[in-house]
């Protein structure tokens, strides 16, 4: 008898079926949000959705919360602070016709108008003050203690139309008090080191071809520091600047430029950061050096990735109040505030610099901010002065809603594919309870299940628990869960979307487990 050869005795075990299931790792989106990307596929490190915070070197963080310091008496509007950069620094508020300390304590009272602008300011006698004006009450003092004086400045006998009473823009530059009002083009000067006394008038009617009236005035540092390089900036309401160099006013001052673009939204959106002045346009923010090319085409592509974001605000809200850029030197952003026209409701464009990248935040009800001791503050329209800082785990006890949704990913392959598990990688030291979906071909609707609550774990308070019965207090640790999602589509995008309380909460990324399907469905 013929005898197989062994092969066919003992085959070969077959192999397992292969699986049709993929896995894709999608990064946090550390170059911050892109609205640009909202219909088509984008960066991978950028997002569609990136609100309430926080872009560190390799994680998104939940931004810093907020704790009620003071709630004024009267319950009006909180429309501006005014700092004072002493020895103590403090800052007021101003409400109601009064100028109050965030503690509590008045310090004037009376006053037509509270829309102030301010300016540090050093007198002959070398004393420190803050000097401010608000378009009605004419130009104020404060020395830092409990003293704020109304200031005689006076019109030149020559220009009786030049009404004091009525500047509304202060700044200090080349140690002379610079004015402006919103009636005339042209702006006022003091003598050097005095912040009373006669005013000059510098008229700009044939620089400002546009007409209109001065919105904003900045000192722009051309060379990083205050020196001989410092340059006026001067901002008409009509989209013109002009820049002007030099010491002294009525012998040296040279017209450098006159620029066309869109002007300030408010005489409380100029900012210097570092060497560079940036201006908070209706087209968003915008270093002075790009507007004096091109304006948004010249804009960096981070930048114009969120014009849509502030132009949309611009279009509808452009003449209410609430509109400033306010510099945290502290935490290295700059915060563009803007009115979204309701009570206490405002919004945040926020610009992390100098890399830059941007992030939105919401539920911070901000007419106003303020920044004094490395502190930040902010004021609402029903009276609050809040802190924020990044030890506040809460919105004055109410959760923080972040939201994040990165940019749009074929995952590879143009074909249908069907998504399955999400896997974010969380890092807390709380319990986390996130939604967690997967968003197909574009949609960003907001999602219908809102998510528990991220708690901090119970655990001891330092200085506060019983010494070896309370439990330890939790670390920040990392967190890893599989989330079961049902979609299909040709492109997607993860979704989450947290409330967090009394906890530190990041993410890192996300897995996306798929099988992928036809090329045509």
């Amino acid at each position: 008898m013929r005898m197989l050869p062994s092969r066919y005795l003992n085959p070969r075990p077959s192999l397992a079926k292969r699986s049709s299931a993929s896995i894709g790792h999608v990064s946090a989106p550390l170059k911050g949000l892109s609205l640009s990307s909202k219909l088509i596929p984008g960066d991978p490190l950028t997002a569609t959705i990136l609100d309430n915070w926080v872009i560190v070197e390799n994680a998104i963080v939940a931004r810093p919360g907020t704790l009620l310091q003071y709630t004024d008496p009267g319950g009006q509007a909180v429309e501006s602070f005014v700092p004072y950069y002493g020895n103590p620094n403090k800052l007021a508020y101003a409400s109601g016709g009064k100028l109050v300390l965030v503690n509590g304590t008045v310090l004037a009272t009376g006053f037509l108008g509270n829309d102030w602008s301010w300016s540090a300011f050093s007198n002959l006698g070398t004393a420190a003050f803050t000097v401010m004006v608000n378009g009605i009450d004419g130009v104020w003092s404060w020395d830092g203690a409990s003293a704020v004086t109304h200031e005689a400045v006076t019109a030149p006998a020559t220009a009786p139309w030049v009404a004091p009473a009525q500047f509304n823009v202060v700044i200090s530059h080349m140690n002379r008090l610079w004015f402006a009002d919103s009636s005339n083009l042209a702006v006022y000067y003091l003598p050097v080191q005095q912040k009373s006394g006669e005013v000059k008038v510098l008229p700009l009617n044939a620089v400002f071809r546009r007409g209109g009236h001065v919105v904003a005035l900045a000192t722009w540092t051309l060379d990083g520091g205050a020196g001989m390089d410092d340059h006026l900036v001067i901002f008409s309401s009509n989209g013109e600047c002009v820049i002007y160099t030099g010491l002294d006013p009525d012998s040296d001052f040279q017209l450098v430029g006159i620029y066309r673009f869109d002007s300030p939204m408010s005489k409380h959106c100029v900012v210097n950061y570092g060497g560079e002045l940036y201006v908070l346009i209706s087209t968003g923010l915008v270093p002075m050096s790009t507007l004096m090319r091109a304006e948004s085409e010249q804009l960096g592509i981070t930048d114009r990735n969120v014009f849509s974001a502030f132009n949309a605000v611009a279009l509808n809200y452009r003449a209410f109040s609430g509109w400033s850029a306010l510099a945290d030197p502290t935490s290295g952003r700059i915060i563009c505030n803007m009115p979204k026209g309701g009570l206490n409701s405002y919004g945040q464009m926020v610009r992390f610099m100098p890399n830059p990248v941007w992030a939105s935040w919401s539920k911070v009800p901000s007419r106003c901010w303020g920044w004094v001791d490395n502190r930040l503050y902010f004021g609402t329209d029903d009276g609050r002065i809040l802190q924020m800082d990044p030890t506040f785990l809460s919105d004055d006890g109410a959760a923080i809603r972040v939201d994040v949704q990165p940019a749009w990913s074929t995952f590879k392959s143009l074909a249908i594919k069907q998504f399955k598990m999400v896997l974010p990688y969380l890092q807390t030291d709380g319990i986390p309870a996130p939604f967690v979906d997967i968003r197909t071909d574009y949609d960003t609707s907001d999602p219908l299940n809102q998510p528990d609550v991220t708690l901090g774990a119970p655990g001891a308070t330092w200085d506060v628990a019983t010494w070896d019965v309370d439990s330890w207090a939790q670390q920040v640790t990392t967190k890893n869960n599989w989330s079961g999602v049902s979609a299909i589509g040709r492109v997607a995008a993860p979704r989450l979307v947290a409330l967090i309380s009394n906890c530190q909460f990041s993410l890192t990324g996300w897995d996306v487990l798929f099988e992928q399907g036809a090329a045509i469905g």
